[in-house]
This record gives C-alpha cells, structure tokens and sequence, in this order.
C-alpha cells in the first residue's frame, strides 16, 4: 500500500467553497461535483476537526463536523438524477403524479437523513475517543 500525501487544507478549502456554491441543493447533489474523493475530504474533515478540538477552537470544530455530516448530501449519479427530476420547479407535481417517483424520492431522502445521523455520531465518537487516543487515519476513517 502506497502513502500519497494529503493537503487537508487545500482539500477542506475547496470542498467548503462547494458547499457554499451548492448550499440549495439540500436534497441531494451528484457525488461526482466533489473536488476530491469522498474518502479524501473525509480523512481531511475529521484530522482538522481533532486539530481544532486540541486548540479549542470551537467555530472551527463546529465547520469540519458541519461539513463532515453533509458528506452525506453527496450521492451517485443514479440516485441524483432522481432527485433532480423530484425537485425541479415543478418537482412536487411530479413527486404527487409519478407513482413510480415519489417512493425512490422519498427512500433517498431517508438514506441522506440516516447516513447525516451515522456520520454526526461517528464524528462525536471520534472526537470523544482523541481526547486520551492517538488516532492513526486508518482508525478515522471507520
């Protein structure tokens, strides 16, 4: 297994200028608009919020754990392109006349919402862990 070397600030700098540029897009925006990889912005998210956590910086903290939870707004192409026929301007008279449409809609929406949920109690977990822990990025990334 090769070692690459990651930017963290370079990585979160970009991913927050995406999230600021896509902050309408709350139901779902296609995962392939991320400026690096998932796992890439992840390993970035959790490393500057154990840094900030070390420092005390608590607005800096509340960002990277805002950021990570929203990873999970990212989703494939498939389930984007449902999303975005779900919720163009006449989104919600498509979800009530498609019958087809309203339940794929809704079932990414659920998926959003519990992987938001895992992804806040992995961060807190993690965060509650490093107060007495050294964390390698293998043990953050789980």
């Amino acid at each position: 297994m090769t070692h690459r070397q990651i930017d963290f600030n370079k990585i979160n700098e970009k991913y927050g200028a995406l999230l600021e540029d896509l902050a309408f897009m709350a139901f779902g925006i296609c995962d392939e608009l991320l400026p690096y990889p998932k796992e890439d912005i992840e390993s970035a998210l959790l490393a500057q919020a154990i840094y900030a956590k070390s420092k005390g910086d608590q607005q800096a903290l509340n960002i990277m754990v805002y950021g990570y939870m929203q990873l999970a707004v990212f989703i494939p192409r498939e389930k984007y392109n449902i999303v975005k026929e779900a919720y163009s301007p006449d989104g919600l008279l498509k979800i009530k006349a498609d019958a087809e449409l309203k339940p794929s809609f809704f079932k990414i929406q659920d998926e959003i919402t519990n992987d938001m949920k895992k992804r806040t109690e992995h961060i807190n977990k993690i965060l509650n862990i490093q107060s007495s822990n050294n964390l390698s990025s293998e043990q953050l990334r789980r």
